[in-house]
Formats: structure tokens, C-alpha cells, sequence
């Protein structure tokens, strides 16, 4: 099992724990269970029907890194806007995108170098436990062009258009490996002309490059409008996690 609470399982099987490698659970003089010794290892689990979402601390190219959590509570908590343009260059190595936040969810948008110099896309799923916010899990994404470009506002159907999207189990660091809750973001590109997207009873003001994350949890989902400078409802958008 990779479970890390030998001693919890020692416990309950009412006998010891053989230090090494492995912590080896044995009753009556004989092995019963094996516990991998990784105190800080955390799994992130992915929902059926999801791409599996890589967790980090830090998020590094090179000599180059952020901290995706530190960097995450910064845009959290109003230390730092988002930035309006998405665009890189050699001094600027990584960007704040967008943000959203539902209760005690939230999921962070950032723009960085990748390796090969290609712009890339990191998005992250936080959960806040007390006063404290933490990194559930995230993924990245190559960012061309056309990802970064705005669609004009034609119609409806081009108003928002999906882009990434990721579930990550809540609880984390839960003594079980099976997950009760899900955090579930999606990545959006607004068209031009859209300043702000209404989620439930939350604004979300779109910046001047168009990209927006929307979080929400597993007991729903949620109905997305886009709206103009005037408050003007130009197209809507249901975030169905079934619907890829």
C-alpha cells in the first residue's frame, strides 16, 4: 500500500513497526502490511473522464521557476493583479493570468516560459483549510498563438471558447486514499468585447488578452454569461465536467 501512516496502521492492527525502507507491518511476529516511507508524498487523483493533472510546488524551467503557491496567494489576497496583455518577454519570465475563486476553492491562471521557449500555461486548483490556502493540483499546457488570440465577437457560439480544464480530489492529505469531493476549473478565451463573465452570484472582470479560469465545485455546475462594458449579455456557456 502507499499509504505514509504506518504507525496509525500499527495501531490498528495492534502491533509494531519494523524501521527500514518499507515501514513493515507485522502481528504476531508475522508480516501483514507493507507502508511506503514517503511522509510527503501527495497523490493527486484525477476523475474518470478527466486528463490526469500533475501536482507541483513549483513550477521550473531551467534556472527559472515561481512558486505556484506562493505566487497563487499573492493573486489570491490582491498583492498582485492579474496582468492585462499576455506577453513574455526576457526579463519577464512568468505572468499572472486570472483567478477565480468559489468559498474555500480557487484556481489560478499563469503564463510562463516553457522549456523550448514556447509560452506555456499553468493552471491550479487551491483549497483553503483555516487561514491557510493550499496547492491541490494542477496542469500545463503549450499556449500558441492561436490559444492567446481573441475570437471576434461573430456570434454565440464563439463568445467563450473552452480551453483546458482539470479535476483534482479535495483533502488531500485525508488518512484514506479515496476522495469525497472534487475541485473542477476550466480554462476560458473570451471573445473581444467581453469586460467581465458572471458566474452564479460572483463578477469576473476579463482582462484586455481575454483569458479567464472559473472554478467550481463537484455538487455543481455552473452557468457562465459574458458581458459587455454596458452589462449587456452577449452569450452564455454551460461547464458541464461530462461535456469535453
Amino acid at each position: 500500500m502507499r499509504l505514509p501512516e504506518s504507525t496509525l496502521w500499527a495501531r490498528l492492527l495492534g502491533d509494531t513497526v519494523a524501521d527500514g525502507s518499507w515501514h513493515t507491518l507485522k502481528v504476531e511476529g508475522e508480516a501483514r502490511l507493507g507502508v511506503q516511507l514517503a511522509p510527503q508524498r501527495r497523490p493527486v487523483r484525477t476523475a474518470p473522464g478527466r486528463p490526469r493533472s500533475g501536482a507541483r510546488r513549483r513550477s521550473t524551467v531551467g534556472n527559472m521557476s515561481y512558486d505556484s503557491l506562493a505566487e497563487s496567494v499573492r493573486l489570491l489576497d490582491g498583492q498582485v493583479p492579474p496582468a492585462d496583455t499576455a506577453r513574455l518577454s526576457r526579463r519577464v519570465r512568468f505572468l499572472p493570468i486570472a483567478f477565480d475563486r468559489c468559498d474555500d476553492i480557487a484556481a489560478t491562471l499563469f503564463l510562463r516560459r516553457g522549456v523550448s521557449g514556447t509560452p506555456t500555461l499553468d493552471l491550479h486548483t487551491l483549497e483553503r483549510r483555516g487561514q491557510a490556502w493550499s496547492l491541490l493540483g494542477g496542469g500545463s499546457g503549450d499556449a500558441d498563438e492561436s490559444e492567446l488570440r481573441r475570437p471576434p465577437l461573430a456570434d454565440a457560439a464563439t463568445v467563450l471558447v473552452r480551453g483546458d480544464g482539470a479535476g483534482t480530489a479535495r483533502t488531500a492529505d485525508r488518512l484514506f486514499p479515496w476522495p469525497s469531493r472534487w475541485v473542477w476549473c476550466e480554462q476560458l478565451l473570451a471573445a473581444t468585447g467581453v469586460v467581465a463573465l458572471r458566474v452564479e452570484d460572483r463578477v469576473l472582470p476579463v482582462a484586455a488578452h481575454g483569458l479567464a479560469v472559473v472554478v467550481w465545485p463537484s455538487s455543481r455546475t455552473p452557468r457562465v454569461t459574458a458581458l459587455d462594458r454596458d452589462g449587456r449579455l452577449l452569450g452564455e456557456l454551460r461547464l458541464d465536467r461530462r461535456r469535453r
